[in-house]
């Protein structure tokens, strides 16, 4: 009832306020009071009785450091086993890559044959060159994964990475 009092801004005047905050927590402190005294009685009423046992401290906290010692083998156990899934699907993705680069790299010079017969031209090398000159690009995929992690590596120092 006084929270609610307390929540209420109907209150005007701060020393209600005040007064009625300190009879909360005067209540508050009342009721642990009755809780503990119903405790004690427990104890003269002879409900509750104290088992006279030795306790081991040692042997306790070994238990605990063995516990938390096959928590944490556990734990970097899991993290190792995710970490090395992670490195083999990537490494999966890198021979597929790999693949598909090799292939299409077998693609371009086989379409660049073709258009080299189709239109009568003497040299690849000579078309190929030009092309490159043109649109300042490559065609060889060496030149080109090296240029693009350059690129990558440029761009992460830029950034601080």
């Amino acid at each position: 009832m006084i929270e609610n009092l307390l929540k209420d801004n109907s209150i005007d005047n701060e020393n209600e306020k005040k007064m009625l905050t300190n009879i909360h927590k005067k209540v508050i402190h009342i009721n642990f009071l009755i809780q503990s005294l119903l405790k004690l009685s427990k104890f003269d009423a002879d409900t509750i009785t104290f088992v006279d046992n030795e306790a081991f401290i040692n042997s306790m906290l070994e238990e605990v450091k063995d516990n938390l010692k096959y928590d944490y083998e556990n734990t970097i156990y899991n993290i190792e086993y995710s970490y090395h899934k992670v490195i083999n699907n990537l490494e999966k993705e890198n021979i597929i890559l790999k693949k598909v680069i090799n292939k299409f790299k077998d693609t371009v010079h086989k379409f660049i044959s073709w258009i080299c017969n189709k239109f009568d031209f003497s040299n690849e090398d000579t078309l190929i060159r030009d092309f490159e000159k043109e649109n300042h690009c490559s065609l060889d995929t060496d030149k080109i994964i090296i240029d693009v992690t350059y690129k990558n590596r440029k761009n992460e120092h830029e950034l601080g990475l």
